[in-house]
């Protein structure tokens, strides 16, 4: 998975829980890195990545973009300004949720895994 923090510390904390987790994380710090990386990894399956971010591509344009691209992509936006923003059913679209901060380490994980387990890949018939 691919966290997209541009506060270091924030971003640390998320890929150390996510590390603790058992997943492989990947890092950026902006929208146009974050899309580098996606476009280098096809094996990201979920993208965390903040709403406010430096370099022209906000969290929510970074998820369409890297979406429209990836469809099967998961992401989950974060943002300490939850309370400014009303979600309305699926404002975001299917596979896009979002977590306020601060979240605690199992708040993550509950997230990360619904995402994961709604966006899985389906078996062939």
């Amino acid at each position: 998975m691919l966290v997209v923090e541009d506060d270091n510390a924030v971003r640390n904390y998320s890929a150390e829980i996510l590390s603790e987790l058992g997943y492989r994380v990947l890092e950026a710090s902006d929208g146009p890195s974050a899309l580098e990386v996606l476009k280098g990894e096809p094996s990201i399956r979920l993208l965390f990545t903040d709403l406010g971010l430096p370099g022209g591509i906000d969290g929510r344009e970074l998820a369409q973009q890297a979406r429209r691209h990836r469809p099967d992509l998961a992401a989950l936006l974060t943002t300490g300004y939850a309370g400014e923003i009303h979600v309305e059913g699926d404002r975001f679209g299917p596979g896009v949720e979002l977590l306020p901060k601060p979240f605690t380490f199992s708040a993550l994980a509950v997230k990360i895994r619904e995402l994961l387990d709604q966006t899985a890949p389906t078996e062939p018939r």
